[in-house]
C-alpha cells in the first residue's frame, strides 16, 4: 500500500512540473510575441535617414513552439505589415530637367542667314530646271486662210487632232493635216515662180504650214504675151488649168510675165491669179520697169525676154533665175522676190474674205 501511494505522489509530482513547464513556456512565448509586434510595429514605422549610416532590420525571430491561435496571430500581423507597406507612397519621379535656352542670335545674324537660305534655294531651283529636259515645241493651230461666214465664200480650216499614240503619230497628224488642208499647186515648174508662191503665202500667212507643188501646164497665149490683157489671160488660164488637173488641192496660182509696147518703149510686168476654196480668186500685178533699147530690139524681132537677156547680158537660162529685173538691180531683187509681192497682193481677198464676195472675185473662161 505504500508503495503505491507513493508511485502515485511521484506522477502528480511529474504532472505538476509538466504543467508549470507549459505555462513557463507560453509565458515565454507570449512575451516573445510581444517583443516581435514591438519590432515590427517599430520597423513599420519610417525612419530617418542618416548620412553615411545604413539602418538595419532585425530579423524576425520565429516561436520555438506555438499553437494554432499563436499562428493565426502572427498571419494578422503579416497581412497589417504587407497592407501598410501597399499603402505606403510610392517616391515621386524625378523631374526632367529643362533644356537651356539658347541665346538668340543678333537681329543682323538672322537677315544673313534668311537671305543665305533664300539664295541657296534659288540655285537649287535653278539647277533642278536645267537639268530638267527642254519640252518640245508644241505644233501650232493652224489658222483658216478665209475667216468670213459661209455666205462669203470663207471655210475654217480643220485644227489638227490631238495625237492618240506618241509624239511622232502625232506630228504625222499634224503634217498631213496640213497637206491636206493648205495643198498650193503652182501652175508651173520654174524654181523662180514657184518660190515666189512659197513667200507670199508664208508671208501672208505665217502661222500656217503650207505644201507647194509646181507642174507643167500650157499658159493658152503666146510663149511672150505682148499686151496686159494677153498676159493677165495667161495667168488666168494656167490657173484654172491647174485646179482641173489636180483638183483635190486647195488653192492653185497662175504667174505670167509680160511685156506693153506704148511708143519707143516696151514695159515689163506680170500677172498673179489665184484660185482658192470655194471658186473665191485673187488677182494682182506686180511693178512695172522699162526696158534697156538693145533688150526691146531684140523682143521686137521675135525673142523672148528671157532669151533677149540671155544674149544682151551673157546669161544661161536667166529666166529661171534672177531674170531681167535681178540682172538690171545687180542682185537687189530677183524674179522670186520681184513675183513675191504680187503673190501676197492676190492672197488679199483671202487675208478679209468678209470684204470680198465670191461673186466680185470669180472670172469665168473656157479653159
Amino acid at each position: 500500500m505504500t508503495k503505491k501511494t507513493a508511485s502515485k505522489k511521484t506522477a502528480s509530482q511529474e504532472q505538476d512540473t509538466n504543467a508549470k513547464e507549459i505555462d513557463r513556456v507560453a509565458v515565454k512565448v507570449v512575451e516573445e510575441d510581444k517583443k516581435q509586434e514591438t519590432a515590427d510595429k517599430a520597423e513599420l514605422k519610417p525612419k530617418a535617414k542618416r548620412k553615411g549610416r545604413t539602418s538595419k532590420k532585425k530579423s524576425a525571430q520565429k516561436p520555438k513552439t506555438g499553437g494554432e491561435p499563436l499562428a493565426e496571430k502572427e498571419q494578422k500581423q503579416e497581412g497589417a505589415a504587407m497592407a501598410k507597406q501597399e499603402n505606403k507612397p510610392e517616391p515621386a519621379e524625378a523631374k526632367p530637367k529643362r533644356a537651356k535656352k539658347k541665346k538668340a542670335a543678333p537681329k543682323g545674324e538672322l537677315v544673313k542667314q534668311e537671305a543665305g537660305q533664300r539664295a541657296e534655294a534659288r540655285n537649287s531651283e535653278a539647277q533642278q530646271a536645267a537639268e530638267k529636259p527642254a519640252a518640245k515645241p508644241k505644233p501650232k493651230a493652224r489658222r483658216s486662210a478665209k475667216k468670213g461666214s459661209k455666205a462669203k465664200g470663207g471655210r475654217n480650216a480643220a485644227e489638227a487632232p490631238e495625237p492618240s499614240g506618241g509624239a511622232d503619230k502625232g506630228m504625222e497628224v499634224v503634217k498631213q493635216e496640213a497637206k491636206r488642208g493648205n495643198h498650193v499647186v503652182v501652175a508651173s515648174r520654174n524654181p523662180a515662180k514657184i518660190k515666189a508662191a512659197e513667200l507670199g503665202f508664208s508671208r501672208m500667212f505665217p502661222d500656217q504650214e503650207f505644201v507647194f507643188d509646181g507642174i507643167s501646164v500650157a499658159s493658152g497665149v503666146a510663149d511672150q504675151p505682148m499686151t496686159d490683157d494677153e498676159t493677165f489671160m495667161g495667168a488666168l488660164h494656167r490657173a484654172l488649168t491647174a485646179q482641173q488637173e489636180q483638183p483635190e488641192a486647195d488653192y492653185w496660182i497662175g504667174l505670167e510675165g509680160g511685156l506693153q509696147e506704148e511708143g519707143d518703149d516696151f514695159y515689163a510686168f506680170a500677172w498673179i491669179v489665184l484660185i482658192g476654196p470655194k471658186g473665191m480668186q485673187g488677182k494682182s500685178r506686180t511693178g512695172t520697169f522699162v526696158l534697156p533699147l538693145e533688150v526691146a530690139e531684140l523682143v521686137r524681132d521675135g525673142k523672148e525676154l528671157g532669151e533677149a537677156d540671155d544674149i544682151i547680158f551673157g546669161k544661161t537660162n536667166s529666166k529661171l533665175s534672177s531674170g531681167a529685173i535681178g540682172i538690171l538691180t545687180h542682185g537687189l531683187i530677183d524674179r522670186a522676190e520681184y513675183y513675191a509681192g504680187a503673190v501676197a497682193m492676190a492672197l488679199i481677198p483671202f487675208k478679209n474674205p468678209e470684204l470680198y464676195a465670191v461673186e466680185d472675185t470669180l472670172i469665168e473662161v473656157e479653159v
